[in-house]
């Protein structure tokens, strides 16, 4: 009778450490960590006061993450360093990145653009620079590494124009650079431009250049499910103009054209 009772006891608790065991591997891979990488870009990504992630692209993979039970953990560097760890394969995902076919071909990038942004040059006020041949032979900052210093140095180039590019780690330090005078122009994007400007004693000049779209990228042939849930999503949000992207979206652009009108 006693060995009969051991066995039974035994086996009960053979089950249940079974199915305790199939339970933590179900919540285990019930959940996936995304590693993403950012650097400060407002409105699309930034640090708030409270040194919290926030903007368009956050709002959008925050939800994303909350219906496919993922885990974000968010890595802030310069850009630089960001292009590097996401060819490296150290993060999964890179928010906030232009897409270009030179990139296409060392990264893999969600098709569906979450934006459109384009370079914009600033100066100091009273500067003599109005027009792109004003730049030859000048001190113009741009971010290092980022798709608009490519564009700037290339369309200088093709109209025979000769600036000296200065690079830096972020776009703030380019604003900075002109406001005090250590450079002439500087480059960044155009709603990093409108949001910023009015903390620096600089003003926005008439030349903008090429327009690029704004996605999410991956590693070079990884995380594909990754890209597709993400595309599914952005395709799926497009279509109801009272989803999130519609409501993120406008958000942040009442808040760049809010600090745009407050500067004319």
């Amino acid at each position: 009778m006693g060995n009969l009772m051991f066995s039974r006891i035994r086996i009960l608790s053979m089950i249940v450490f079974g199915l305790s065991g199939v339970f933590f591997m179900e919540l285990a891979q019930a959940r996936q960590t995304i590693k993403v990488g950012f650097t400060d870009n407002p409105p699309g990504v930034f640090f708030d006061e409270s040194g919290v992630p926030k903007g368009l692209f956050v709002d959008l993979l925050e939800e994303i993450a909350r219906r496919e039970k993922w885990d974000i953990k968010y890595i802030h560097e310069d850009w630089k360093i960001l292009l590097k760890k996401l060819e490296n394969n150290e993060i999964n995902l890179l928010a906030s990145i232009s897409y270009s076919e030179k990139r296409d071909q060392i990264f893999d990038f969600v098709n569906e653009p979450v934006a459109v942004k384009w370079g914009t040059v600033y100066v100091a006020p009273n500067s003599d620079i109005k027009i792109l041949p004003d730049l030859d032979r000048k001190r113009v900052a741009a971010v290092s590494g980022s798709i608009h210093n490519r564009n700037f140095k290339a369309m200088t180039r093709d109209f025979g124009i000769q600036p000296e590019v200065i690079d830096v780690a972020e776009a703030p330090t380019v604003l900075e650079l002109v406001e005090s005078g250590e450079v002439d122009a500087g480059v960044i994007n155009s709603t990093f431009g409108y949001l910023e400007e009015e903390k620096y004693r600089i003003e926005r000049t008439a030349i903008v250049f090429h327009p690029t779209r704004s996605t999410f990228a991956t590693p070079e042939n990884k995380y594909a499910d990754l890209r597709e849930t993400i595309d599914g999503y952005l395709k799926q949000w497009k279509e109801d103009r009272q989803s999130i992207y519609y409501e993120s979206y406008n958000t942040a652009l009442c808040a760049v054209m809010r600090d745009s009108n407050n500067n004319e």
